[in-house]
This record gives C-alpha cells, sequence and structure tokens, in this order.
C-alpha cells in the first residue's frame, strides 16, 4: 500500500509514541516504531530528551523500588551485592537476568539525577519495552518538541526525518498533499471493521498500532482519520491488548 506522507506543523509537540510512528514510515535502514520507541526511551533514561510530562526519571525508579510486580534488582549503597542465583534442593537454579541498580540509600527522598545517574544508564542500556511495562506506558506518553528532536537527532547522526516541518512548510505541504476528492467518511458501525483492518497490516509489517498512524492510514486511504467514531473504536479494540508484565527468568540444570 503506497501511504502519502502526513505532516505535522513543528509547532506542535508529539508523545514519544507518536514521534517513533512517524519517524518508522521514513527513516532508512527500516526500523519499526516499537524499535524507535526504545531509543527514544533509552535516550530519555540518559537525560538526552528534554520531554515533558508527567513522570520523571527519579519518579520512574521509584516506582520500580517500589513496586511488589516484577522489577530490576536493587542494590543499596553500603549493603552488600543483590544474590543473583538461587539454588533448588532439586538441583536446579533460578537466574536473575536483569539490571542492578545501585541507588544511595532506602529512601527515595534522599535520591537524585546526580546519585541515580549510573542506575539511569543501566536501565537504560538493558531497557526492554515488555519488561518495564509498568512504567512504559507513562514514559512514551512525554512529549518532546520538534527543536529538541530535532537537535537530538543530529547529534546522534541521523538525517532529519519530514513528517515534522515549519509553519510555512506545512501550510504549503497542506495544500500540497491535500486529497483531490474530498475525505470518506466512516460510520460507527463501520469504525471497528476499519481500525482491525489498519491494526491487522500495522501488526504484519511488525510496527505497533497508534492513534496517529492510524489517522495516517486513513488519510492514505482517502478517510477522514480525526472522526471521533474511529478513536472511539481505536480505543475498545486495543484497550485489551496491553502487554504482560514480568520478565523471563532462566533455568539451569
Amino acid at each position: 500500500m503506497e501511504q502519502r506522507m502526513y505532516r505535522i506543523a513543528s509547532e506542535q509537540n508529539l508523545t514519544l509514541l507518536e514521534i517513533a510512528d512517524n519517524w518508522s514510515r521514513e527513516i532508512s535502514p527500516k526500523r519499526t516504531s516499537i524499535e524507535l520507541e526504545k531509543s527514544l526511551i533509552q535516550a530519555w533514561w540518559r537525560g538526552e530528551l528534554q520531554a515533558t510530562g508527567n513522570i520523571t526519571r527519579l519518579k520512574a525508579i521509584d516506582a520500580l523500588f517500589t513496586s511488589v510486580a516484577a522489577r530490576p534488582l536493587f542494590w543499596v549503597n553500603g549493603e552488600p551485592e543483590p544474590k543473583t542465583i538461587w539454588d533448588h534442593p532439586d538441583g536446579s537454579a533460578e537466574v536473575f537476568i536483569g539490571p542492578i541498580l545501585k541507588v544511595p540509600s532506602h529512601s527515595p527522598d534522599e535520591w537524585s539525577d546526580e546519585n541515580c545517574n549510573d542506575a539511569f544508564e543501566e536501565i537504560a542500556k538493558d531497557w526492554d519495552n515488555q519488561a518495564f511495562d509498568l512504567i512504559r506506558p507513562i514514559i512514551s506518553e512525554t512529549t518532546l518538541s520538534e527543536r529538541d528532536f530535532t537537535a537530538w537527532i543530529k547529534a546522534k547522526g541521523h538525517d532529519r526525518p519530514e513528517f515534522w516541518v515549519e509553519p510555512k512548510s506545512f501550510e504549503a505541504d497542506r495544500v500540497l498533499k491535500a486529497p483531490k476528492t474530498a475525505l470518506k467518511k466512516i460510520s460507527k458501525n463501520k469504525a471497528p471493521d476499519f481500525v482491525r483492518l489498519y491494526q491487522s497490516k500495522t501488526l504484519g509489517a511488525g510496527d505497533q498500532p497508534t492513534k496517529a498512524g492510524l489517522e495516517s492510514y486513513s488519510l492514505a486511504e482517502n478517510y477522514d482519520g480525526t472522526r471521533d467514531s474511529l478513536r472511539n473504536a481505536f480505543d475498545e479494540i486495543m484497550g485489551g491488548n496491553a502487554p504482560g508484565r514480568g520478565r523471563p527468568k532462566k533455568s539451569r540444570k
């Protein structure tokens, strides 16, 4: 399917998830939106992205530290290094394969970006979208400006993508890229089938379905992708597809 380029004005901030989705449509060599989301989150943990949202790196690591769900091992300064191998009576052993995060104390109130910098780097190096699903959604929803994103990709040696354009270019591009015929409407009854078709094609290509991607797909098919019927159908269909929690552990005999 040939996709029409979906342009976004540079004055509009985007979430990390939306950036990954749009960037994946033009980056070369090709990378999936999931792979790019991981790269953006790793950069966020390293303090390379000045994203804004409802979470900071300290709040995120605090959530991991206090969670009763599966999480990394924490090594509190001044205490013995935590065990990573547990032997069982039957001769097998359970081996922890996640990161070990060194923190200055048991009290997150005493933590800072400076004394937790090594822990941030360990998470960035070992980041896995599914294993860190406790905090992944809220990090992916942090927003970034076009200026900060462009500065980061230039520092990394990437080509500047074309989906985020200057306001004047955006206006001209919107005229040039406007469909020759009026956008077709999607009824509330047909919206779920349309979303499922988009979901199937996106997953088949190894990408992650998103609302931004749905709107791009709708425009490429000459449909109005901004209608509430499509967005609501997307929420209903994708609402139960969040990845499971926990990180697998290896066993040895």
